[in-house]
């Protein structure tokens, strides 16, 4: 059967132009602000070891990286500047095994400083601690960072799915730097494997997805409508990673990519 799927037009026009204001977008792009106010809202959220506005403040850096860290762009969109860095005896590695040195670390701080991810002219760095997925969700997917992407519209669920890393994607879960992704049901029953291309019962790796339970499912749409609640936005996209300790949130999008259709097989038009 073939899916009227909602267009990137009609998403703007009829979608997120009538619910999300400016300064609401604007907002969610500062993955600093966005995180106060989930932290306010008692939402859970990484932990936060420094916010680095410019190159002042370098000195010092590999201290805030002398156990496993996450360095974003404050202004980030679609996984571009996330660096996912475990120390070694010689700098850091990443989950895709590259090894990285100081030098290179901190060039990749720069470039991120000087808006070579972010919309502006310059951005800010945020270095967090860097989450453990749960055993079981690792299981499926191996190195790096697995998450559940929710999507609300006028403060209601619509639909989800989990995004996994693969060795192409560096630890990464965004499915355009190549992550795969499962459609989760009404249970919390995963789907099969999306890769942009096909379906498969598989992860890249040979990991079965396809019919296994998320762990924590209700905890996760709590923590996902919490934190839509949070912000200001009528059409939203919360991203929320599955420890072993329950769900944590990693940012709320203001405008969630479209790919989500083809990995669950249903339009976002009824929400329109």
């Amino acid at each position: 059967m073939r899916m009227n799927a909602l267009g990137i037009n009609a998403r703007n026009l009829l979608g997120i132009a009538p619910r999300n204001g400016r300064s609401a977008i604007r907002l969610a792009r500062d993955k600093v602000a966005t995180k106060a106010l989930l932290v306010g809202a008692g939402v859970p959220v990484p932990q936060t070891r420094a916010v680095i506005c410019s190159m002042l403040q370098m000195d010092g850096l590999s201290c805030h990286l002398s156990t496993p860290a996450a360095i974003k762009p404050a202004s980030g969109a679609g996984g571009g500047g996330i660096l996912l860095l475990e120390p070694t005896e010689l700098g850091w590695e990443t989950p895709g095994g590259r090894d990285l040195d100081l030098f290179e670390v901190e060039s990749h701080v720069a470039h991120i400083l000087h808006g070579g991810f972010g919309l502006g002219s310059d951005d800010r760095v945020l270095i967090e601690d860097l989450l453990v997925p749960h055993p079981t969700v690792a299981e499926w997917h191996g190195g790096g960072i697995a998450d559940v992407r929710l999507i609300f519209v006028d403060g209601e669920f619509a639909m989800s799915m989990l995004r996994m890393p693969t060795m192409a994607s560096d630890g990464k879960a965004n499915l355009h730097q190549g992550g795969v992704a499962a459609a989760i049901d009404a249970e919390g029953r995963l789907g099969p494997v999306f890769n942009g291309r096909s379906y498969a019962s598989t992860h890249p790796n040979g990991a079965v997805v396809e019919g296994e339970f998320l762990p924590f499912w209700k905890d996760i749409l709590e923590a996902g409508k919490a934190a839509d609640d949070a912000l200001p936005l009528g059409w939203s996209g919360v991203d929320v990673v599955v420890t072993s300790s329950g769900p944590v949130v990693l940012e709320v999008n203001a405008r969630p990519g479209l790919a989500i259709q083809n990995v669950t097989r249903k339009s976002l038009n009824p929400w329109l």
